[in-house]
């Protein structure tokens, strides 16, 4: 194998490699743990690299502390090893220290190794054969890939409620948290089913309680159903803290959310940016996937034409819709011919709701049996699911204009 011209040993491969190990280790924890950590997994994989018997790790708590500057021993015999057996003993114990620190300090447990280690080591380690970022990007796919398989729907919903909670006990009251968490799951529990399994408790009064319970019952559910439930309750409490003037709810909800619980969440269909969307944003949406739509059986020009004359003809109706442009620029992309004004922001949304729905009833029915059957999937699938949960919040039933079309026909 090509050596770099700043040659360095095995010895000193590994030396460099422990000891920024130990010292990633030991600042989130302590220098004991660290060293009985990299320790362990030194000797656990002796059997499998022999290199590795040269090596010996120095538990912090039986030595002097001025002697802690150097717990890493390495036999000069080392040397010896090919580098190929070193580089790949190396990489293995990276993985497995970083899979047994936990998920949280894993994330940045390489870059951190990577960032202690010695000028131009970095280079020299991938010629070597010795990638940390590669393992650190294998190491987040492993573990999401993981996480997928062992959350359950009740650990996302007793996450997300304990998170909510907490944001509103820090905002306003414990009482008040507890008051309207409770308010909401019971008054949506009838439209939402889940919310069934979920019982919050007061912890105020009940001492030795857990904050939430979740029946076990929920997991056997779809977890689509569960997304869109977490959906519309952080929906529910946005729009009434933001109708108060309230602090900014959905930031810091995604202010406290760890990367495996993101994940989790879009795999889910949670779309929390979705729920501070500005309406002019969620407009230009709903009117693109019309135009869209409206274009598979049609040219684009002529799909513009449709939705713009809809607009034009519930204009005296809904006042929002004076605010609403769709531009025939050939150039122009659709969801860049239409132009809303800011000033929409200011319109209620349930307003906003009622408008839309007049309209999408008005096109399927104009569309007739042929080509209006199915419309409603094709627009729902083009708008895509996190839009989708942000107009029926402001009013918009497609199942009803769905059912009553197929109904007529």
């Amino acid at each position: 194998m090509w050596m770099p011209q700043l040659e360095i040993n095995n010895e000193q491969i590994l030396s460099s490699i422990l000891k920024s190990t130990i010292g990633v280790i030991s600042r989130r924890t302590t220098d004991a743990y660290a060293t009985v950590a990299v320790g362990n997994a030194v000797r656990d994989l002796r059997l499998k690299y022999a290199s590795f018997n040269f090596v010996e790790v120095k538990y912090a708590g039986l030595i002097q502390h001025k002697d802690f500057i150097n717990p890493v021993e390495i036999d000069p015999e080392i040397n010896n090893a090919k580098i190929e057996e070193i580089a790949n003993a190396t990489n293995e114990l990276i993985k497995t220290i970083s899979n047994a620190i936990g998920k949280e300090a894993g994330y940045f447990f390489i870059r951190e190794i990577k960032e202690n280690l010695p000028h131009q080591y970095n280079a020299i380690l991938r010629e070597l054969g010795i990638n940390l970022e590669t393992l650190q990007i294998d190491y987040i796919i492993n573990r999401r890939n993981s996480f997928k398989i062992t959350i359950k729907n009740s650990d996302v919903l007793r996450y997300i409620l304990k998170i909510m909670f907490e944001i509103l006990e820090q905002e306003e009251s414990r009482n008040y948290a507890y008051e309207t968490i409770v308010e909401l799951t019971t008054r949506l529990n009838t439209k939402y089913r889940i919310l069934h399994y979920v019982q919050i408790n007061n912890i105020s009064i009940m001492k030795d309680s857990d904050l939430i319970n979740i029946k076990n019952e929920v997991d056997a559910i779809d977890p689509l159903k569960v997304g869109y439930t977490i959906q519309k309750i952080v929906q529910e409490i946005n729009r009434d803290l933001s109708q108060k003037g309230c602090f900014s709810f959905i930031n810091k909800i995604k202010d406290r959310l760890n990367n495996d619980y993101i994940h989790k969440f879009e795999e889910m269909g949670v779309n929390f940016d979705v729920v501070s969307l500005n309406q002019v944003l969620v407009v230009k949406h709903v009117f693109n996937a019309l135009i869209e739509v409206l274009s598979e059986s049609s040219s684009t020009d002529y799909a513009k034409l449709i939705v713009a004359s809809q607009i034009n003809k519930y204009k005296k109706i809904f006042d929002f819709l004076k605010l609403i442009d769709i531009t025939s620029e050939k150039s122009s992309e659709n969801f860049d011919s239409i132009k809303v004004s800011l000033k929409i922001d200011s319109k209620s949304p349930s307003d906003i709701g009622r408008g839309v729905q007049r309209i999408l009833q008005n096109i399927v029915t104009e569309l007739g049996e042929v080509a209006g059957e199915h419309f409603i999937d094709r627009f729902k699938s083009c708008l895509g699911k996190a839009y989708v949960l942000r107009i029926e919040e402001m009013g918009v039933n497609l199942h009803i204009i769905d059912l009553r079309q197929n109904l007529n026909w």
